[in-house]
């Protein structure tokens, strides 16, 4: 890969970044107008820790996550390969458990059956383990994911709306995230050292698919949910 190539990725995955971050703006600020968020609220950004939001509701604020659209990856988890087979990071263990079971149960057994270990070479691997995808039936390992791993009961997505993913805390009216789970081997660059050489790491990331629209938007019902919800 040529160096405009890379600056072509790099472009690319900073603008679906920024993109991201605006939309978490957008939608921050509906709820900010509406008594829905404290005022001085600041949105997540790049902190993978922090919830990209919080709606109140049924007088307690609860976190929300927020994506641009269906097409956004729903969370993601770190892989290893001990020279025996892929198993999941022990520190992404133990920091999702939860997800990590969805991982080891669909993924695992099917990334030792199709792809090896990893080479050392970026871009080895990344046409050899970057495009393998598995489809599951449901959204259960994207819900528990943000539900019970992440205590992130709500998921606002653009063109969507707002779904629940463990379960509607708030009685706002949501219903589940519903459609299926695409899991995806991706090999993700991090830079490169002071010698040039690239580094990089194996994760299983989430797609949602076959997925069908809510009836609540937070973007055209704010008010309507304020109505009720509003901070006093």
């Amino acid at each position: 890969m040529g160096s405009n190539m890379k600056s072509f990725y790099e472009h690319l995955t900073e603008a679906s970044g920024q993109g991201g971050y605006d939309y978490e703006d957008k939608v921050n600020g509906h709820l900010k107008k509406h008594r829905l968020q404290d005022k001085n609220q600041k949105s997540a950004g790049a902190s993978k820790d922090a919830p990209d939001g919080t709606i109140h509701a049924s007088g307690k604020h609860h976190s929300l996550e927020i994506k641009k659209d269906s097409n956004a990856f729903m969370g993601q988890i770190g892989m290893h390969h001990d020279g025996k087979g892929w198993t999941v990071k022990a520190k992404s263990k133990r920091d999702y458990p939860i997800t990590a079971k969805h991982v080891e149960k669909n993924m695992v057994p099917y990334m030792n059956k199709k792809i090896g270990k990893p080479s050392g070479d970026y871009h080895k691997d990344l046409k050899a383990h970057g495009n393998l995808y598995k489809p599951i039936s449901g959204t259960d390992a994207i819900r528990d994911h943000y539900g019970k791993d992440r205590k992130t009961p709500y998921i606002q997505i653009g063109k969507s709306g707002l779904h629940h993913t463990d379960k509607d805390h708030g009685k706002i009216g949501t219903k589940a995230l519903n459609g299926d789970t695409k899991y995806r081997m991706r090999v993700k660059y991090h830079g490169k050292n002071k010698a040039g050489k690239v580094n990089y790491s194996h994760t299983v990331l989430f797609n949602l698919i076959n997925h069908k629209p809510s009836h609540i938007d937070l973007e055209h019902h704010a008010a309507d949910i304020a109505k009720k919800h509003a901070m006093k």
